[in-house]
């Protein structure tokens, strides 16, 4: 950064800066950087929403609980963010696996519906192993498909494995917490047992919900 250019970072004349805070927006750029070339790859391999790469994710974007950006720092393993549709649910939820990748993280994104479809097509096995390897998953509208007993099981697997490797998952929907037993057993005669022991593969489980207006639209 010479002195009279802008530093990329942060806007401020690089002039005004001190050596620490050089140091600071420069680390900053690199891990962006980093991250864009990672989010890149994921993107052609699937691994991520093909609009991830193009949202900027900052704290003053929107106003979020602290349990939401204080989760990756927590010790619970599974986080459960709900609330009416277009409050920024999935918008938080990337912001959480942008700052996992800046960590070097492994990240993944899949809508529910997309992650069933992919284990009804495929053996589910294929699916499990796919989605158990990543340190941190976004398991996107949960409640938007039809879960059959199969599919039940079939999340109980992944989630299985994906506490075995010590995996973090994280959860959005519109329906509340007590509801979720209801979405996975409702359309047809799903186990008990296994929406309970599925459930019991989430915890410790923060759980969060947002509210407020629709920010769809906006800009």
């Amino acid at each position: 950064m010479s002195n009279g250019k802008k530093c990329p970072e942060c806007g401020r004349m690089s002039l005004d800066h001190s050596e620490s805070e050089i140091e600071a927006c420069w680390m900053h750029i690199k891990a962006a950087e980093w991250v864009r070339s990672r989010v890149s790859l994921m993107k052609m391999s699937g691994h991520v929403a093909r609009s991830f790469g193009t949202q900027t994710f900052t704290e003053s974007a929107i106003e979020y609980p602290q349990d939401i950006m204080g989760w990756i720092e927590s010790d619970a393993t599974s986080l459960y963010i709900y609330g009416a549709c277009g409050v920024g649910k999935t918008y938080a939820a990337r912001a959480i696996l942008y700052d996992a990748l800046t960590s070097r993280s492994t990240v993944g994104e899949v809508t529910a519906h997309h992650l069933i479809a992919m284990a009804r097509r495929f053996d589910g096995h294929i699916t499990t192993a796919k989605y158990a390897q990543f340190k941190y998953l976004l398991i996107d509208d949960i409640d938007k498909p039809k879960w059959s007993s199969a599919d039940v099981r079939f999340l109980w697997d992944l989630l299985d494995a994906r506490a075995t490797n010590g995996g973090r998952t994280i959860i959005t929907t519109n329906v509340k917490p007590e509801d979720l037993r209801k979405v996975l057993s409702d359309n047809d005669n799903s186990n008990g047992s296994i929406i309970e022991s599925t459930l019991q593969r989430l915890a410790p489980v923060a759980t969060v919900e947002l509210t407020g207006k629709s920010l769809r639209g906006t800009k």
